[in-house]
């Protein structure tokens, strides 16, 4: 394979920061809107923390989320178990196409559980939401890279889930 000349990273690289821009100032215009799909069957009270928890990441996600199911940007299906072709493990997943990651995310709840030390329902949505935030944060920068801490972490421990991971705080 050859290699990409100079001009081609640089116009590369321009796109990119066009697209960085673009979703900044997109984030800043109107909210990203998200609808939560419960083919899991969580409970109602489970549903409505998810959502008010998934806004808790605005700020790392650089995003004003709203939940509605009319005309959304993102949908997040809660969906019992991994699919077949997932690890029996896996936490979530977002959809890809042809490179692009789309607008589908999807969060296995019975990994997520099986991780938790509690059933109540204000410790699932966080650790529902986390994941949710996590798969968003994959969409927003349209990349599978990983971080090696943090809300883009490739793994989240049984810790992370339960207390959530730090938290960006304020410059005093």
């Amino acid at each position: 394979m050859l290699a990409p000349s100079a001009h081609h990273l640089s116009a590369r690289r321009a796109a990119m920061l066009l697209f960085a821009v673009s979703c900044a100032v997109a984030a800043q215009d109107r909210p990203l809107t998200v609808c939560f799909r419960n083919a899991a069957q969580l409970r109602p009270l489970t549903l409505a923390l998810t959502g008010d928890a998934i806004r808790s990441y605005a700020r790392e996600l650089n995003a004003d989320i709203q939940i509605t199911c009319v005309d959304p940007d993102v949908t997040i299906s809660l969906l019992a178990a991994p699919r077949d072709h997932q690890p029996p493990d896996a936490l979530g997943a977002v959809r890809t196409r042809g490179g692009a990651i789309l607008p589908e995310i999807e969060i296995y709840c019975q990994p997520i559980r099986a991780m938790l030390d509690t059933r109540l329902d204000l410790s699932e949505a966080r650790a529902y939401a986390m994941v949710a935030a996590h798969e968003l944060s994959h969409y927003l920068r349209q990349s599978g890279r990983h971080g090696s801490a943090g809300l883009d972490s490739e793994y989240l421990s049984k810790g992370t889930l339960a207390y959530g991971v730090p938290r960006l705080r304020g410059r005093k």
